[in-house]
This record gives C-alpha cells, structure tokens and sequence, in this order.
C-alpha cells in the first residue's frame, strides 16, 4: 500500500503519438481526467523515483485517497502495475496503452466504454479506427506469404491461439472452479490444453464475463467443438454469450423432456423443392427468391453475421430467410428481430432444414386458423399424402412457373 510518506520508483514507458491517441480517445472516458493525468505525469517526472507528497502537490490533489482512487483505476485498466516489498519503495510500472483494435475488440474494455459514451460514439470510434480503403477500379495484386516465400524441409509452422496483445487485466473470479472444471470432461479435448495457464486464465476470464458456472463453462467449450469450428478461445466466448443470453431466471424450475418435431411424412413436391433450394442456394439467392429483388447488402450481411454466431447450417437460415420474408411482407427486418426468431428456433431444436421448414408449415397453420380446435384443418397448399418423397437435391430446377407458384404457397395470393 503506498502510503503518505513512502516513495515510489516509476518505471517508465514510451508511448507514439497512436498511444497518445488511443489514450485520449478511448481510456479517458473510463479513467477521467485525473487518471490520465496520472499516466502522462508519471511517465513524464524527470527522476525514475518520487515522495508521494510530491505527487500530491503536483496533481492538486486533496489527500492521499484521490491518488489511491486514481492509480487503482489505471491499475483495473491494464494501464499500470504495482508492486511491493516490506522495507522498500513501492514500484509502480506503466503499461503501454493497447492498440485500437485490440481495446476495442476487448469486451471488458468495450462494454466499460459503451456505458460511457454511448452505442452511438463507440460506432463513431470503431469506423475510424476500422475504416478499409476503397480504391475504385482498382484490382488488388497483392503477393500473397506463400507467393514470396517457400517453406524449405523440416521447418513447422506452429500456430497460437495467443491473442496479439496481451490487455493485462487480471480476473480471479473465486466463484469459479477451474479444478473442478476440468474434472467434468472425459475425451472431449486434449488434457494438455485444460492444463494451460493461458487457456485457464481465459476460460476465467469468460466465465467471469458471462456468469456461467463449471457446467455452463464445459457446454461452451464443446460447442465450440462440435459444430465444426476450429478450437479457438473467441469461439468459445462467443457461444458462451449465446448460453448467457438464453438462460432462464434464477428461480427455480423443472424440467420435462421437449417433444420432439415430426419431420418425415408430411412434405409435398413444393415443400421438397423448396428444401431442397434451400439446400444448394447461397442466402443472397435465397433473399432474391422470397423478395422478388437483390437482397440489400445489409439484410445479406445480418443473415451471414446470424449464420457464424449461431452456428446454424446456411440451408437452415436460408429457411429463416423465406419465413421471415413471408411474415414480415416487405418490412425491414432487424438484426434483433431475426436474432430473437432465431434463437426460438433453436430452442425447438431445429437443426436440419427438414425440422425449419415443420416450424414454418405449423406457423402457417397457426396463421391460417387461428382459432382451430383439436383437430386443424389441412392448408390448401399442403397435401395428405404421408409417404416419403424422395428428390436429389442437387438436381433440383426452378423454371418461372415454379417460382410463381412457392411464392404464392408463403406469401398468399397477391389478390386476396
């Protein structure tokens, strides 16, 4: 504890005018001014040592305890690091500031930074510091690595999950037990990787960041696993932030086991054919398909963006995208409104467009007859036949007729 008659050894840090910029731009409005002033005026004494008295008088502050709340800050930040030992000075070590990227992309940083200036300004900053060049007509020729240089016999490239920076904000999370975290799994990941130091201090890092337990933690990492993505830490975050967003209130509940959708036996040739496209279509055609018109590149870039949070198959947001074009008519759909749809669907466990498209058909149901009973009356557009139909999807053709005639299943008759 620095105290007010202790000495302090300041070990320094050059900063470029990029530090400079990023410390005004983004830390400020976390640390205020008195935290920042702290900073430069550390880093700037003219001795490697000073009396905390002297600091005091320098930075006009009050008493001792408006020097504590300003290092403390600096210290939470990643910005300074303390050090002591009875019967010496204390040291206070100055971090250099984090790159732009790298503060932006930290979500401790970044969320501390939103409260404090807002959605609207933290946007402002990231299209500034993000901005790509745009150079019209144009072709990019640049040389790629392996164009330039060769990899000669018995060189390996060895690949980090280490992220560029460190941020240096520590988080011990004694809630969490990362023992018994380990203990919970059986083949699922190499034994050596639960025994990183690294990938330990990440894991409570995440769970710090998310409120999960050891459980919720493990069901993070595996997804991470299972649906094919490389094993990657901001993968991990990633789908623990959707178990954070989809957990139910503390109150206590039970649980039944979900009934499961029926998929087979109630498809017709349009529903196959519709599946089908699905299938073998990229989200842009499929936006073409259900709109009549070019998908605009931001309605493309939100189901794109859905498609690698979730997880989901591009077959089953390409489903997403023709129900919520039938829903919603025309109107503009928001990220959040198709975020919300589709976290229901995978509530329901949807996971083949076979089980999207059995969503689909029961919500146009439900619309059709809202006030049916026990037994509902069978839509128009969907046959009784309860066989299985086969198709071979890659062969699947859409002639004008055919178009007409899907548009018309979802979106109704223009003339009604």
């Amino acid at each position: 504890m620095i105290e007010l008659n202790s000495t302090i050894k300041i070990h320094k840090v050059k900063c470029s005018s990029l530090d400079l910029d990023v410390l005004s731009q983004m830390y400020l409005p976390i640390i205020n001014n008195d935290g920042l002033s702290l900073y430069i005026g550390l880093n700037n004494q003219a001795k490697d040592e000073v009396t905390v008295l002297s600091l005091l008088d320098q930075f006009s502050f009050q008493n001792i305890s408006f020097l504590h709340k300003a290092l403390y800050k600096l210290e939470a930040i990643g910005l300074v690091k303390e050090y002591a030992k009875e019967g010496s000075p204390s040291i206070v070590e100055l971090i250099p500031p984090l790159s732009p990227k790298a503060f932006l992309n930290n979500p401790f940083l970044k969320n501390v930074l939103i409260n404090k200036i807002g959605e609207v300004e933290y946007g402002n900053l990231r299209s500034m510091y993000f901005k790509k060049s745009s150079f019209r007509g144009y072709t990019e020729v640049t040389k790629a690595f392996d164009e330039v240089y060769k990899r000669t016999k018995g060189q390996v490239l060895i690949l980090s999950n280490q992220t560029e920076e460190e941020d240096n904000i520590k988080i011990r999370n004694s809630g969490f037990d990362y023992s018994f975290f380990k203990l919970l799994f059986d083949n699922e990941i190499d034994k050596d990787v639960l025994n990183d130091k690294v990938f330990e201090d990440a894991i409570i890092k995440i769970s710090y960041q998310y409120e999960l337990n050891e459980q919720e933690m493990k069901e993070a990492v595996v997804r991470a696993i299972t649906i094919g993505e490389d094993f990657d830490l901001e993968k991990i975050s990633m789908h623990a932030g959707y178990i954070y967003q989809n957990k139910e209130d503390h109150s206590k509940v039970n649980f039944v086991p979900r009934e499961a959708h029926v998929t087979v036996n109630n498809f017709d040739d349009g529903d196959l054919k519709l599946i089908a496209m699905c299938k073998n279509k990229s989200i842009s055609q499929v936006l073409r398909f259900a709109t009549g018109a070019n998908g605009s590149l931001a309605d493309v870039r939100d189901f794109n963006r859905l498609q690698e949070q979730t997880g989901l198959s591009i077959g089953v947001v390409n489903a997403l995208v023709i129900y919520l074009c039938a829903v919603k008519k025309g109107e503009n759909l928001s990220y959040t409104y198709i975020e919300k749809v589709a976290k229901n669907w995978i509530k329901s466990n949807v996971t083949t467009v076979e089980d999207a498209f059995t969503i689909i058909k029961e919500a146009k149901e439900k619309r059709d007859n809202p006030m049916k009973g026990k037994v509902a009356p069978i839509p128009e557009w969907m046959n009784e036949e309860n066989e299985v139909k086969e198709t071979k999807e890659e062969e699947v053709k859409l002639d004008d007729k055919d178009i007409t005639d899907l548009k018309k299943k979802l979106f109704g008759d223009d003339d009604e």
